[in-house]
């Protein structure tokens, strides 16, 4: 792997030094590929010679430009709609953006995430930037079981998350690396697989790594062990999975696990003594000392997004799990509709990510005006294209897929952080579904996220999560008819002595802080203060529960966040 990475980095290297070329030649491949699908001949894919040609001619799409007249027909079992390539999966998307969606994936989408994704981590992981993760240990891979849906038909298309699963081709031959045997991956309830990856990974004093897709997995990977850890030091110790199946685990899948299982009295009494010492380090309510390192004296590393949405979950993972003692990284900026870029800079601030000139084309829309010698007039097609963009500027990402999405809106705000060669480096900002906007104000969820920490530093509050809602139509008695945000806050502890209206009062003060536009709007009155909502403990773990319970085609290793925005 770091030989393939090393190859690998090379020809990104070239590419990314000539990265305008690169996506020229990538998209006109991609033109001539597609030109014979029932989408390149509506669009007259065979006629267009030039990326300018593309851009004049072919629409700004969204997904309900797909939904019905290809992504329906892709579902029926036709072939050649999108891409000349066999779909071989509809990607459902996690919503974040604001609707589900159903994304075509081929064999290339999974080629290109391989070649010019993982092998690039494996270069700059291990080669470079963690050089003392190199030796050899095992990491806990925290991936489930996906609930797949399917189409009708002969066909029989699997719908579900594009994302890493033990569902995937070649799958097994990756066990070696992981803490956890089969038998764990193929637990189907996610509490109780999670209590096995982590009875496994507690198995070994000499673990390397914890992955997962999301910050918020890993989070709970620590708040199982802090909360289950005597029932985890019983099993370690007497070699029994005794409180997964009080989790939910099947007695046919608790046999098989129970086959890797071996009594360790010796690591139990190492396990408890560390969580003893972690709980004793305690003051005012917050650890002093790292748990990961008590646990796992020689882990390296957390795998995990940290950006946008999963930043104050990352936060809190550090300051009671890990004590800045164990770095995060946040190796891969990816999507259902394909792999966006790639960390290869890890000790920077924030983690920021180059595009790959190979696995998609870009456009972008600039937010807010964007200004630029290039964009003095109106972009082409109302995109510019990364050798335009300036830097500090926040833009929405514009993609081509190697599936068949052609110059589509996938939601997503990025901001350029620099330029490496060629290639655009973006930060992601957060996703255009996730904002609150009753007046016009576009209160996005970092802004949001800003304000409610805030407040909560300032009361000496420590939050589980919190979520918002636009409250726009709903009148309550004896009270004006103006819109307002409701937010709805879970606490570590019982609050005491507050009240719903105090609180409402000191986080309206942190919003208009944060947010110029929407103190304009209050002191016009024109919105009303928000409404706090204190909820009891486990409240947000219900919701999540019963989400994933109701759902036919998410997992828990796509449920991304506690979905800080949601329909009323």
């Amino acid at each position: 792997m770091r030989t393939l990475g090393a190859h690998s980095r090379k020809k990104f290297d070239e590419s990314s030094a000539h990265f305008g070329d690169a996506q020229k030649e990538l998209l006109l491949g991609l033109l001539d590929r597609h030109k014979g699908t029932a989408l390149g001949q509506d669009l007259g894919y065979g006629s267009m010679a030039s990326v300018d040609d593309f851009r004049r001619r072919v629409p700004l799409t969204d997904y309900g430009f797909y939904r019905s007249k290809y992504i329906q027909r892709i579902k029926n079992g036709e072939a050649n709609v999108m891409t000349s390539k066999k779909v071989d999966l509809l990607g459902a998307t996690s919503g974040t953006s604001g609707h589900k969606a159903l994304i075509p994936h081929t064999t290339d989408v999974g080629r290109a995430f391989f070649l010019h994704g993982i092998t690039l981590v494996f270069d700059g992981l291990f080669s470079k930037a963690f050089k003392h993760a190199d030796q050899l240990q095992k990491t806990c891979k925290l991936t489930f079981i996906p609930r797949w849906t399917y189409t009708e038909g002969s066909e029989r298309l699997k719908i579900g998350p594009a994302s890493s699963s033990p569902d995937d081709r070649g799958f097994s031959r990756l066990l070696p690396l992981y803490s956890s045997p089969k038998a764990a991956f193929h637990v189907k309830n996610e509490k109780a697989a999670l209590y096995a990856h982590l009875l496994f990974a507690l198995s070994d004093r000499n673990l390397g790594i914890v992955e997962a897709n999301f910050a918020p997995m890993i989070l709970s990977f620590f708040s199982m062990l802090e909360e289950s850890h005597e029932a985890l030091v019983r099993d370690l110790c007497d070699g029994t999975s005794d409180g997964a199946r009080g989790l939910g685990m099947e007695d046919q899948e608790a046999a098989q696990v129970a086959e890797h299982l071996r009594p360790n009295p010796e690591r139990a009494r190492e396990v408890q003594e560390a969580i003893e010492r972690w709980k004793s380090s305690r003051k005012d309510n917050r650890p002093t000392i790292g748990l990961a390192k008590l646990v796992w004296p020689n882990l390296n590393l957390i795998l995990t997004v940290t950006t946008g949405a999963f930043l104050p979950y990352a936060k809190r993972l550090n300051t009671d799990y890990l004590g800045g003692a164990v770095p995060c990284f946040s190796p891969i900026y990816a999507a259902t509709e394909g792999l966006v870029g790639i960390n290869l800079s890890p000790a920077k601030r924030p983690p920021a990510y180059s595009l790959i000139p190979k696995a998609l084309f870009y456009e972008f829309i600039p937010v807010e005006g964007a200004e630029t010698e290039e964009n003095s007039s109106p972009p082409l097609g109302g995109t510019l294209l990364a050798n335009n963009l300036a830097v500090g500027e926040k833009y929405e990402l514009v993609i081509t897929n190697l599936a068949g999405l052609v110059r589509y809106r996938m939601g997503d705000v990025v901001k350029l952080e620099r330029y490496e060669g060629t290639a655009p480096v973006v930060s992601f900002q957060y996703r255009q579904g996730q904002v609150l906007n009753v007046r016009g104000e576009k209160m996005n969820e970092q802004c949001l996220t800003r304000a409610v920490e805030a407040w909560a530093k300032k009361e000496n509050v420590s939050l589980i999560d919190f979520c918002a809602a636009e409250d726009v139509t709903v009148v309550e008695p004896g009270r004006p008819s103006r819109p307002r945000y409701h937010l709805f806050i879970e606490p570590a502890t019982a609050l005491v002595g507050t009240s719903s209206s105090k609180e409402s009062r000191s986080v309206d003060e942190e919003l208009r802080r944060y947010s110029d536009v929407y103190d304009s709007y209050r002191r016009k009155d024109a919105i009303d203060m928000v409404k706090v909502h204190i909820l009891q403990k486990g409240s947000f773990e219900n919701f999540r529960t019963q989400f994933l319970k109701e759902s036919t085609t998410g997992t828990v290793t796509q449920f991304k966040n506690w979905v800080r925005k949601f329909s009323k």
